[in-house]
């Protein structure tokens, strides 16, 4: 087999491993803005074979024996930017790379759809929330935190801005 796949993917059960067993990494000198690349993909913890990617105007999770697709094609579809917010410390907009790159003021922005979520003593109640993408700017639902992963290394997470508890 490939080493480099093999060791990411060493990487990735260690990971989980920490995950299950609570432990935390020490996370506090690491600073998203400058640590996340200009363009990068989202892979789901677990599944290293997988990237989130934009199909029809949606969020998929797919690996490349999912669907027929060339090396480009696929990998296109799966490139995410950031665009940083001056408001607070590490908070950003999840965009498609594609549409970043074709001016659009802002592009396909991630937001996440918790309208008419129960509270309850002031937390959120629903435990899962959707993700769509639109040209929507509102902060409520397109602004998010991004934070070092506690459990691997060299990884990030993305928590909703207004929804503490909430990843992407």
């Amino acid at each position: 087999g490939n080493p480099i796949k093999r060791e990411g993917y060493i990487q990735m059960l260690d990971a989980i491993e920490r995950k299950k067993k609570n432990f935390r990494l020490d996370t506090t000198f690491i600073q998203p803005r400058m640590s996340i690349p200009k363009e990068f993909m989202l892979c789901p913890l677990g599944h290293p074979d997988k990237f989130v990617r934009v199909v029809d105007n949606e969020f998929k999770v797919q690996s490349r024996d999912d669907i027929r697709s060339n090396f480009n094609d696929f990998f296109n579809k799966a490139k995410f930017t950031l665009w940083w917010t001056p408001e607070v410390n590490n908070m950003c907009r999840l965009r498609t790379a594609e549409s970043a790159g074709q001016g659009q003021e802002g592009g396909l922005i991630l937001n996440f759809t918790m309208q008419g979520a129960p509270m309850e003593g002031g937390q959120m109640c629903k435990k899962d929330a959707g993700c769509v993408l639109r040209a929507n700017e509102d902060p409520r639902y397109s602004n998010i935190i991004a934070a070092a992963s506690p459990f691997s290394p060299g990884a990030f997470r993305f928590e909703g801005a207004f929804w503490p508890g909430h990843y992407l």
